[in-house]
């Protein structure tokens, strides 16, 4: 066949002619030896290429090839300098049926992703949409946990459903992906906020609650509702109750979780100190009270903070006119106190709370009339302050 002659062929036959090549630097000799291959290789420049490629890195049905040469190919797609980008996309469809037979016992490679920004760089949308659904029907089909480079794909197709403002699919693969990431994975509940991101960007404020809660009771009975995560959640359907004005609701949830939390941690005291602002906000004044008895009730004298909640207990309880209980408090705080320093008395530090915990109720015994009390109590003190600083 001469070269002549060329042009009188069909495109299918050229076409065909360029498949043949057996790797990309003879197929660009070749379209450069007469026009009609060149128009021939330019009209079916995906499929020619996607042939060629295949042949270059010896691909062959029933054929499995090396882990290796995902990296070579890899990295000459990503050094070809190409103003086109079907071409890439050409060079990834090469590869991509040998990786999806792998699904799903086999978490797809970054290759799907790659694949993926092809379709979308070159405006592929359709043939983007195809390859993400058929790909995570594949994933969504498989028993086992799903990697990292499995999110990573996942989030790269939800993330062309919303900017393709194909919304709906984007929603449902975010809960279905969801459904099958294990509660001890790290990426569980960052899947589940950013479902709750897309349904309050979508204005769907009924399942963002629901949502919210789910995973609070699902963590909370799963890995415990200590747990930082557990807290974490519980933290944000308190917000959304208030973003709601639900504040009544909002102290109810506050309340339960309060409950189910160690008393004896500085969580449950942390916890507890949001409660009560939570109640004095809603001029619940009793319910506040109520806390704090609870919060000092499991507290020690070594325990940090127990001078602030002994203080602000007697407080609460003057607030409430009973002055006798205000007094009680501290005698309470002084005589736990002072065991401490019969138990042992040269220890410093004992006697320096016994001190304060002294004076403090000295304080409160002449606020209220009790002056011989107070006196004596604070010659005490006095004794305790020469022992300090001897």
């Amino acid at each position: 066949m001469t070269a002549v002659n060329l042009h009188t062929l069909n495109s299918d036959i050229l076409c065909d002619l360029l498949t043949l090549c057996s790797d990309l630097g003879s197929l660009r000799n070749l379209i450069l030896t007469h026009p009609a291959l060149y128009h021939a290789f330019n009209g079916r420049r995906r499929l020619i290429l996607r042939a060629v490629f295949k042949t270059q890195n010896n691909l062959r049905p029933l054929h499995r090839p090396g882990d290796q040469i995902f990296v070579v190919a890899d990295a000459f797609i990503l050094r070809v300098d190409s103003k086109n980008p079907i071409d890439s996309v050409a060079f990834r469809e090469a590869f991509w049926p040998e990786l999806e037979r792998l699904l799903p016992a086999k978490p797809p490679s970054k290759w799907a992703t790659a694949l993926l920004a092809c379709y979308l760089k070159a405006e592929l949308e359709d043939d983007a949409l195809r390859f993400a659904k058929r790909t995570m029907r594949l994933i969504l089909a498989s028993s086992q946990s799903f990697q990292s480079e499995t999110c990573t794909f996942a989030r790269a197709v939800i993330r062309m459903y919303m900017t393709t403002k194909h919304v709906p699919e984007a929603v449902e693969l975010q809960e279905n992906f969801l459904k099958h990431l294990s509660l001890r994975s790290s990426e569980h509940s960052i899947w589940a906020k950013q479902l709750v991101a897309t349904y309050r960007s979508t204005g769907d404020s009924e399942r963002i609650l629901r949502l919210q809660l789910d995973c609070w009771e699902r963590y909370r009975k799963g890995i415990g509702p200590g747990n930082e995560v557990a807290m974490d959640w519980a933290r944000s359907i308190v917000s959304e109750y208030h973003l709601r004005e639900n504040d009544q609701e909002a102290i109810k949830f506050h309340q339960r979780v309060r409950s189910l939390l160690d008393p004896r941690t500085a969580q449950y005291v942390a916890w507890s100190r949001q409660s009560i602002r939570m109640h004095q906000r809603a001029n619940q004044h009793l319910e506040a009270l109520t806390v704090t008895e609870e919060v000092w009730r499991h507290l020690q004298p070594e325990s940090k903070g127990y001078r602030a909640w002994t203080a602000q207990l007697s407080e609460l309880y003057e607030s409430a006119g009973r002055p006798e209980d205000a007094i009680a408090v501290y005698l309470a705080a002084w005589t736990a106190i002072s065991g401490r320093l019969a138990r042992s008395p040269n220890d410093g530090t004992w006697k320096y709370l016994a001190r304060g915990a002294g004076l403090a109720l000295a304080r409160v015994y002449r606020k209220h009339q009790r002056l011989d009390d107070a006196s004596l109590l604070e010659a005490k003190c006095s004794g305790l302050d020469c022992a300090i600083t001897s």
